[in-house]
């Protein structure tokens, strides 16, 4: 997938997460640290209907587009990969976010900007 797709495809997932209010949202650019995938998206949700909820439109809405989406952990829901080939999505519960701190271990220039702040 291009680097123009996979920025395209990037957006419609902030966008449907913020859309879901999702908590936290943020990109990390994987492209010079891994071949796993071109990018990582990151966010919490409030509670685990709330993060299978935000998982199942990203599904929907990239299923119309053709895109194949493979979900994993959705039954338990605190922490919830969304693999989409080139971009990869976690949404977790903040706590165990804060636990696993996926930040860390992928943004090797950590600054602590998010796409967006939480919003009440």
């Amino acid at each position: 997938m291009g680097r123009i797709k996979v920025n395209l495809l990037k957006d419609e997932i902030i966008i449907s997460l913020e859309s879901d209010k999702a908590i936290e949202v943020k990109a990390i650019d994987l492209r010079e640290k891994t071949f796993i995938a071109d990018q990582m998206i990151i966010a919490s949700g409030s509670s685990k209907r709330h993060i299978a909820s935000m998982a199942e439109h990203i599904k929907e809405k990239l299923s119309k587009k053709n895109i194949k989406v493979k979900i994993e952990g959705i039954e338990q829901s605190e922490w919830v990969l969304i693999d989409c080939n080139s971009v990869i999505v976690h949404i977790f519960l903040p706590e165990i976010r804060s636990y696993y701190n996926l930040e860390k271990i992928w943004d090797f220039q950590i600054d602590n900007k998010f796409v967006s702040q939480e919003k009440n």
